[in-house]
């Protein structure tokens, strides 16, 4: 399976997040060491500061604990790439 999906990033268990669509559907995926996560403010944001590229998208390198506790918040919009089940990279999109 390799999709891309757009949603609020929600913890599952260790190793384990979902994203949920506004249509109600939900992916879960395994994350880990090899999995890139980018945040623009809520997840991480550099020195304080809102970094994003131009379609409002994170830039800001984020740590594995950083990417769990915004799982855990339930509240972060993100775009997700998965492949084999496994993410490969989750974006924070920014919403101001």
């Amino acid at each position: 399976m390799n999709t891309t999906v757009h949603g609020v990033l929600k913890y599952l268990a260790p190793g384990k997040l979902t994203v949920a669509s506004d249509a109600g559907t939900e992916q879960a995926f395994f994350v880990g060491t090899q999995t890139k996560t980018l945040g623009a403010a809520a997840i991480y944001a550099s020195n304080g500061n809102v970094t994003i590229d131009s379609s409002s998208y994170g830039t800001s390198p984020c740590t594995e604990a950083q990417r769990e506790k915004a799982a855990r918040m339930g509240s972060i919009e993100v775009q997700a790439t998965i492949k084999g089940g496994v993410a490969t990279k989750i974006v924070e999109h920014y919403q101001p």
